[in-house]
This record gives structure tokens, sequence and C-alpha cells, in this order.
């Protein structure tokens, strides 16, 4: 992931824990990204493993996937994809949609987050602390 993308990979990492549709100025708000942090930590440690960060995202997809068919399509997202849409993010669907078939599958959406943890996780210790997401949004 190169460096000019990780300001839109901190606000995608802060939107799959709970915040989605946020410009990344907002979620750099104290706030914001220290709710969705702790919502992520699922065992109270001050840091977010794959597994917590994937665990949320499950949850994400599953609420999104309306027809319950292991895909995200326009119409599962609804009024998330306007706002998607309006924040420039349309570009950073089509670039998780690796197969170019108009809809997000659960492997292409857990494969973003894997690369997104990482992209966040500076010190590849295999776990992301609040002080790593904010430093990213900066």
């Amino acid at each position: 992931m190169n460096r000019a993308m990780i300001p839109a990979a901190a606000a995608t990492l802060l939107a799959a824990m709970g915040l989605s549709g946020l410009p990344p100025a907002a979620i750099a708000q104290e706030g914001s990204g220290v709710e969705a942090f702790r919502a992520a930590d699922a065992n109270g440690d001050r840091l977010v493993t794959l597994d917590e960060f994937q665990a949320v995202r499950t949850g994400r997809f599953n609420s999104r996937d309306r027809n319950q068919d292991g895909f995200l399509s326009r119409d599962d997202l609804g009024g998330i994809a306007g706002r998607f849409a309006a924040g420039g993010a349309e570009r950073r669907l089509a670039e998780i949609d690796l197969d170019g078939d108009s809809r997000i599958s659960r492997r292409e959406f857990f494969h973003q987050g894997q690369l997104l943890f990482e992209a966040a996780d500076a010190n590849h210790d295999g776990a992301v602390s609040h002080a790593e997401i904010a430093a990213l949004s900066r």
C-alpha cells in the first residue's frame, strides 16, 4: 500500500470498526476513533488483533449482506454507497472488487481487511494500538 493511500486506509480501517461514512478528519477526532477502537478490542487489552478486527468486519459484512448471498452489492450497501461516492470512495470500492463483478465477496472483503490491518500495524507485532491508528490519520 503506497504512502498516499494511508489516510484513506485509516478511514477505512476505522470505518470497518463501526464508523463507516465518516471522512478522515472526523475519524481523527479523539472521541470517534477511541470508541471504534474500544469496540473492536474484544478482550480489553488496548490492542486490536487481526482476529478481533476481522470479527468486527464479519459483523459488518453480515449486517450489510441483506439477502445473505455472501456478496455485498449496491443494493446491500444502500445509503452507504451514496455516502461513499460523495466521499470519493467509489474508486476504493472498485479496488476491493478484485474480480470486477460489481459486488464484493466475503473473500474480497476479508482480503481488504487484512491489507488494511497490515498497513495499520506499523511495528508488525500482530496487533494495532490506538496510537498506530491515530498515526495513520495524520
